[in-house]
């Protein structure tokens, strides 16, 4: 079980749901409910799919550049790190969009499943096997897939600076997983 909670609470933050709310409030302001679901259902199927084939293909492609567990550990981690510090500065977001078909990009990848998401997924695939990282990475999803369907109410109950207080604190745990990760790597050569 604590296996599981680590695997599924890394890759939720690493997803960073509550980070991209603001985001996602911006791309779907002016479209109805069903607009809004539709991009919802379609954006989190594209993050979905896009991270289950790279957890089984992404080793398979480092093997084959001869990138060691270590060396990407470390790499992972950094990118973690600098997206996060990027969050908390708010120069990840885009400044404008346009409001066409946002499911797949920019909503499915890379806010859902970017680089912090892809190469958490490894990691933890790397660290606690295929099974639990796809059992998590399933439940994240819905999670997120609940938090985005109710992020209406959630804007009207904590409000725009409540979502920003979260989405940075969200930053700081991914910030912290990426330290984790970079120390794992380093460990790794030991």
């Amino acid at each position: 079980m604590e296996m599981f909670l680590k695997t599924f609470f890394t890759i939720f933050v690493a997803m960073n749901v509550i980070g991209i709310l603001p985001v996602f409030f911006v791309l779907t302001e002016g479209l109805s409910n069903k607009e809004k679901n539709k991009n919802i259902i379609e954006g989190l199927s594209t993050a979905f799919f896009i991270t289950f084939i790279f957890i089984f293909l992404g080793n398979w492609l480092f093997k084959t550049l001869g990138i060691e567990t270590g060396d990407f550990m470390i790499a992972c981690g950094i990118v973690l790190l600098v997206l996060s510090i990027m969050m908390l500065t708010e120069n990840y977001y885009p400044k404008e969009v346009k409001k066409q078909k946002i499911a797949i990009v920019p909503l499915g990848t890379p806010l859902l499943a970017g680089p912090g998401l892809l190469t958490t997924t490894i990691m933890m695939s790397s660290l606690y096997g295929y099974p639990l990282t796809v059992i998590s990475l399933l439940i994240a999803s819905i999670i997120s897939g609940l938090i985005l369907f109710m992020g209406a109410k959630i804007y009207k109950i904590i409000g725009e600076e409540g979502i920003k207080g979260m989405s940075k604190i969200a930053s700081l745990f991914l910030a912290g997983i990426g330290v984790m990760i970079v120390r794992k790597g380093i460990d790794f050569f030991k």
